[in-house]
């Protein structure tokens, strides 16, 4: 009769943090297409830029003292291929954004970068 309450408190426990990590994995990937989306708005291009595949963005260490005592920070590494005016050759441009999960929902920008310069 024990066994049975020790085995659904593990197998709650088991389950409970595969749904967390679904979670953080989910993030992961809203937080790349979040700082896509911010990226592909920064530029003053002809048409529309096309994006690298996106990569998952990854939990800022906690160590960054930029983000220090806010909480869901994730940052994210990307690429966009524009063309700056008609004629030009498209130009791949690599960005750097840190992005905040909102509680509300939704996604704050707090930083984009480029570091070739933005193009």
């Amino acid at each position: 009769m024990i066994a049975k309450p020790a085995f659904a408190l593990a197998l709650f426990v088991f389950l409970g943090g595969g749904h967390a990590h679904a979670a953080d994995r989910d993030d992961a990937m809203y937080a790349a297409y979040a700082c896509q989306q911010y990226a592909m708005a920064a530029l003053k291009t002809l048409g529309k830029p096309k994006a690298d595949p996106s990569r998952p963005a990854t939990p800022v260490p906690v160590n960054d003292a930029r983000w220090a005592g806010l909480p869901d920070v994730w940052l994210a590494l990307g690429a966009l291929h524009a063309q700056a005016r008609f004629g030009a050759p498209t130009v791949r441009s690599d960005y750097r954004c840190t992005v905040q999960k909102m509680a509300v929902g939704g996604w704050k920008l707090l930083d984009l970068h480029w570091p070739q310069g933005h193009p």
